[in-house]
């Protein structure tokens, strides 16, 4: 993905299962990003969006399928201020450096979502 880009939308990611490691990482002039048609994504991979200092806007409200958040969740993503956990129900694994150094977050909204973790 090019450095120039800003903001990221998916399009007909219904196919899509999971994400693997190393998923946008370090993209430092990533904005916000919205993952809506990538409903049928069941884990998410090591390192995803890791270190990704420019994001300040990420919509989950759609992974409402996964089950597995590996190590590094968004660790380092020092702009990002909020996190909705709503979406992350059937989660029952979440590694370390799940988002660890996200120093401007002030809100984890609907924690109790994670009651099967």
């Amino acid at each position: 993905l090019p450095s120039s880009v800003r903001r990221l939308s998916f399009i007909n990611g219904s196919r899509c299962t999971a994400i693997g490691d190393d998923f946008l990482k370090e993209h430092r002039s990533l904005l916000s990003i919205d993952f809506s048609s990538l409903k049928n994504v069941t884990s998410i991979g090591s390192r995803f969006l890791f270190n990704c200092c420019s994001l300040s806007f990420v919509n989950f409200s759609f992974f409402t399928n996964v089950e597995r958040i590996s190590h590094s969740f968004m660790q380092g993503c020092s702009l990002l201020s909020h996190v909705d956990l709503v979406a992350f129900q059937k989660v029952t694994r979440i590694e370390n450096g799940f988002l660890f150094k996200c120093s401007s977050l002030k809100t984890l909204s609907n924690i109790t979502a994670l009651t099967n973790v």
